[in-house]
């Protein structure tokens, strides 16, 4: 029989790998996530639409969906990604939510993916629901696909424009100006708080390099390759801007208990840097090197269901000054929310105080200028994993043109 070589992106395992694969003609290889019956379904899709193979279809959310959610907390909130939304399933406890959790695999598809199931889950299934219209947009199916549109969303259609994109790489991000800061990551839930030598680019070095225009934007979003999202508005406070000055504290742990310690610092601290000196000249960074050492891809961990690694680009910001009254201060270091209080001055804040991680998005790759143009198709930010293995950052947008 006739082989074909096929490159694959496929999540295995705990890295985002390229697998090389011959396959003779009764499997096609797929892009999509191959930890599902060795690729059953998505081999399915493009051996009955031959024309989507390695295309934006080629992937999990083309028969998967996201969905709204409410925790047992009672806050609300959209898992858009359908690989994070599917994967709660098998990571998180049903005792976590109290609504939109999915119990069973019907639950995490969309309609075109239930069409095939209940169709019979092969080849020929696919093909029989090539004419129905699963997701109720007033296209069919193979109209859909045919223009490379997801026949299971319905904010996705023919004729309907995606929004134009710049594409930027590794090459491109290291060729505008280098800057490198120390500050302190400041983590609410974890144990531990770090201080940190970040490196990479200004973002506002980074938006004006690309040609990016911010007037009349409200903000920008920025996701991980989970579909992750993190919003920064530009109205209080201009994250392009420079941030308050922070303060380095040294803090003595020696002879601590484990459980006590909550401070990690490099191995060697920056020249003329001591204890209570201020940490100046601090920006929100498109960063690819910590301590020196470019950025570790991210990947898809199977055993907590969360990104390990952070990069090989991660956006981070330095604390905000709260406003207490007239008094604009920085931010000094404090013990996780779930760790006991030992009294001695290095407790958890709690509200009102800036814990900045959070908001560090581990293996940026996709950024968003807001508000999203109306008319136009979203990029597919729900998937970047694609981006991690290039080395890339998409933008779109308000104001963005094609590059």
């Amino acid at each position: 029989m006739k082989k074909v070589l096929i490159l694959s992106a496929c999540i295995f395992s705990v890295s985002v790998l390229i697998t090389v694969c011959t396959l003779d003609d009764e499997l096609i290889s797929s892009k999509s996530y191959s930890g599902h019956e060795s690729d059953m379904d998505a081999n399915n899709f493009v051996r009955a639409f031959p024309s989507a193979l390695g295309s934006r279809l080629d992937n999990c959310q083309t028969c998967h969906k996201g969905a709204a959610v409410v925790t047992s907390s009672g806050k609300g909130m959209t898992i858009d990604n359908p690989c994070s939304y599917c994967h709660i399933r098998v990571f998180e406890s049903p005792d976590d939510y109290s609504s939109g959790y999915p119990v069973t695999f019907e639950d995490t598809l969309n309609g075109f993916g239930l069409d095939y199931k209940d169709a019979g889950r092969t080849r020929q299934a696919m093909e029989s629901i090539k004419d129905t219209d699963s997701d109720s947009d007033g296209y069919s199916n193979i109209e859909e696909i045919n223009e490379l549109r997801f026949p299971g969303d319905n904010g996705s259609m023919p004729g309907q424009p995606i929004a134009p994109v710049i594409e930027l790489s590794m090459a491109d991000i290291k060729a505008m100006t280098y800057h490198e800061q120390f500050m302190l990551f400041n983590t609410t839930k974890q144990q531990y708080d770090e201080y940190v030598n970040y490196g990479g680019v200004k973002i506002s070095d980074f938006f004006s390099v690309a040609g990016v225009d911010l007037t009349g934007a409200d903000g920008f979003t920025v996701f991980a390759p989970d579909g992750y999202q993190i919003s920064f508005l530009l109205g209080d406070f201009d994250h392009t801007s420079q941030y308050p000055d922070g303060v380095f504290y040294q803090i003595d742990q020696s002879g601590w208990e484990t459980d006590r310690k909550f401070m990690i610092y490099p191995d060697t601290l920056p020249p003329g840097v001591a204890n209570n000196d201020p940490l100046d000249d601090l920006y929100m960074l498109i960063a690819y090197k910590r301590n020196g050492v470019d950025l570790d891809s991210s990947y898809y961990d199977p055993v907590d269901g969360r990104i390990g690694g952070e990069g090989p680009f991660r956006i981070v910001r330095p604390q905000m000054s709260n406003d207490n009254g007239d008094t604009m201060f920085p931010f000094r270091p404090d013990r996780g929310s779930k760790s006991a209080n030992y009294g001695d001055g290095w407790d958890f804040l709690g509200s009102g105080y800036d814990h900045n991680a959070g908001d560090a998005v581990k293996g940026t790759c996709v950024i968003r200028i807001d508000p999203m143009p109306a008319g136009y198709e979203e990029y597919d930010w729900k998937n970047g994993w694609d981006l991690i293995m290039d080395e890339k950052i998409i933008i779109y947008g308000y104001n963005v043109t094609e590059d």
